[in-house]
């Protein structure tokens, strides 16, 4: 959670969160299929070049346009970490506690909008 407080508290700072976010998420897609390759483990790599596009399209999307891309996307890359742990273990694990950590902060900051009846 420090590591997640730390990295948004630069974004803020830099104010390019939308940007970090974006770049974030995309960097840590790109992790697995990377993995794959320098492990030899080429069986994998069709389904974690399907996660690098799927991760990359939502970074693309939520860098873009609206937060709530990043959002999904990071809870998203959460669940791939633990469904499809091809890195080692302690990386997929410690990846998926920051990227629910994340994404619930940018959920936690998201503008709140009220409709009047």
């Amino acid at each position: 959670m420090l590591l997640v407080l730390a990295f948004a508290g630069v974004a803020r700072l830099l104010r390019r969160e939308k940007l970090l976010y974006a770049a974030g998420l995309a960097l840590s897609a790109f992790v697995y299929p990377a993995s794959a390759v320098v492990a030899s483990r080429r069986g994998e790599l069709p389904l974690e070049l399907a996660g690098l596009f799927i991760f990359s399209t939502l970074a693309f999307l939520g860098g873009k346009g609206n937060m709530r891309w990043l959002a999904i996307g990071w809870g998203g890359h959460a669940l791939w970490d633990v469904l499809f742990p091809s890195a080692p273990w302690w990386y997929s694990s410690g990846c998926a506690v920051f990227d629910i950590f994340l994404s619930g902060y940018i959920v936690g900051n998201l503008p709140v909008r009220i409709s009047q009846r």
